[in-house]
């Protein structure tokens, strides 16, 4: 059918800096990596801009199950959207 791309600004931060960065997927690109030292976990997508979903390893999820556990500042109710649907 169609075959549209584009380019996506993929916003992100973590448990060890809660400063919002940004990198872009090229419309070019099958795939993205964002490295990050330190940190237990990533949350992509801050504030869900646009409407693309995102998915991560299992190690990355039960990092962000601990951390909505232990109450730390993860958007909640975005992540638990993101559990219901997985």
């Amino acid at each position: 059918m169609f075959s549209y791309r584009w380019s996506v600004k993929i916003t992100y931060y973590t448990n060890t800096d809660d400063t919002v960065r940004h990198v872009w997927h090229s419309y070019e690109d099958t795939e993205s990596r964002i490295n990050v030292e330190d940190h237990t976990w990533i949350k992509l997508n801050k504030d869900q801009i646009g409407y693309y979903r995102v998915n991560y390893p299992e190690d990355m999820w039960q990092s962000l199950t601990e951390a909505l556990i232990a109450n730390i500042s993860v958007n909640k109710k975005k992540v638990l959207i993101i559990f219901w649907k997985k």
